[in-house]
């Protein structure tokens, strides 16, 4: 059996719009390899994050650090290949589904792989709260044939602590 890993296609080869954003927490942010620095709407209400990767690409995860999706009532992730529309609810209810989390304040969803050029994080019921998300990573998971491990100094008369 493999250990799966992921190999994360950070944001910042994508091209990201939003329907709206507080200007001292840009859409930058998201991509920024930064943990504490944030993305957040203009407002609470209907607010979109849409990523365009550049070309179509084969993903099967997502990961957002330091979102607040899980407090509200309606939040998707979808795909499509036009930009336009987007038929392909990936994660449905992405505020409630099933994920591992890393932490309390990081998710990670796996879902079926799919090839597509536009991804999209819908908040269309808020509960008043103003969408916020840190990091976020959309990639393909690589699987390694045995677990990887950092060097231990028994093993490794090279080991620095």
């Amino acid at each position: 059996m493999g250990f799966p890993k992921t190999a994360g296609m950070n944001l910042g080869i994508a091209t990201i719009t939003s329907t709206g954003e507080n200007a001292s927490f840009p859409r930058t942010n998201l991509s920024d390899y930064r943990e504490n620095t944030l993305w957040k709407g203009a407002t609470s209400g209907v607010q979109v994050l849409m990523f365009d990767l550049g070309s179509a690409m084969q993903c099967d995860f997502l990961a957002i650090a330091s979102s607040n999706h899980r407090s509200m009532t309606q939040v998707d992730f979808l795909a499509g290949d036009d930009g336009v529309n987007f038929p392909t609810n990936v994660i449905p209810n992405l505020h409630s589904a099933t994920r591992t989390a890393f932490n309390s304040t990081a998710d990670y969803h796996e879902f079926t792989a799919l090839t597509k050029r536009y991804w999209r994080i819908d908040y269309t019921n808020t509960n008043s709260l103003v969408p916020e998300a840190g990091l976020i990573f959309i990639g393909k998971r690589l699987t390694f044939e045995t677990e990887c491990e950092g060097p231990s100094e028994a093993e490794d008369p090279l080991y620095e602590t």
